[in-house]
């Protein structure tokens, strides 16, 4: 197969045991194997090729013709029946019909929500915590209640999708979630609320408190230069600059373009 997989460094082969789409390059810009390796010809072209060699093709290009149409960013407006169609699949992978969820929630807005509340109710944990995930993003406010019943769900990642829905909704429920995973042992160990009640905590100038969860998360993630700087910037408020200074150290041995800590350590005397 042709190299048209786009890696970190390269292209790399596309082992997709499947039938490639040339209609997706025309209408989506997406690169089929066959015009990789045939060029001069057209998209359409191709398909016409794949159409007389093939008579089956087009029901096999179904499927990733779909993803396309629901995916794309340049044809958003023209996706709704598409993206309701992955997430309606069974046979789909659940990630894929996770991330049409998302996606779904992105362009719909709360018109969206009873189509993603009944996904908080299936059996994929994948889907459970993506559909919380995308009522996030919907901006559902709505269904605080909904949401609130998988604070208990039985895997941890929905738990933890559900409190970060709720708090991202701006419902008090969330902080609460937040700082029970925070604080139970099983959980304590998990970033993301730590992250939220340390940010939460800064803005509202409870200092000591930011730093405590600041810190849990640097100690967690040694590599995140954001939440560095952040500390650094709480140590400064905190009076301890020479703390804050030895933050933006470590940031930029991170990332040494970082412009946060560049700005902090404008800010911090020589």
């Amino acid at each position: 197969m042709a190299p048209i997989v786009s890696g970190v460094l390269d292209h790399f082969a596309d082992h997709s045991i499947d039938v490639p789409v040339p209609q997706n390059t025309s209408k989506h810009g997406v690169p089929n194997a066959c015009g990789v390796c045939h060029p001069a010809k057209s998209s359409e072209a191709i398909a016409a090729s794949l159409d007389a060699w093939w008579p089956n093709a087009r029901v096999a290009q179904a499927r990733r013709a779909r993803l396309a149409d629901a995916f794309d960013p340049a044809t958003a407006k023209d996706s709704l029946q598409s993206l309701l169609a992955v997430i309606g699949d069974a046979a789909e992978a659940p990630t894929l019909r996770g991330a049409a969820a998302v996606t779904l929630g992105r362009r719909g807005g709360p018109r969206a929500a009873g189509v993603l509340m009944r996904l908080l109710d299936d059996p994929s944990v994948v889907l459970r915590a993506k559909a919380a995930e995308a009522l996030a993003d919907a901006k559902a406010t709505a269904t605080g209640d909904a949401l609130e019943r998988h604070l208990v769900d039985p895997s941890l990642r929905v738990r933890l999708a559900a409190s970060l829905a709720l708090y991202d909704l701006h419902d008090p429920r969330g902080e609460a979630a937040l700082r029970h995973l925070a604080e139970d042992p099983a959980s304590s160990n998990l970033v993301l609320p730590h992250l939220e009640l340390g940010q939460a905590a800064g803005a509202r100038k409870d200092w000591r408190a930011a730093e405590r969860e600041l810190q849990w998360v640097v100690r967690l993630w040694p590599f995140y230069a954001d939440a560095i700087v952040q500390l650094g910037a709480v140590e400064h408020e905190l009076g301890n600059d020479a703390g804050a200074r030895a933050r933006v150290d470590q940031a930029l041995q991170l990332e040494p373009k970082h412009g946060g800590a560049s700005a902090l350590r404008a800010l911090l005397p020589p």
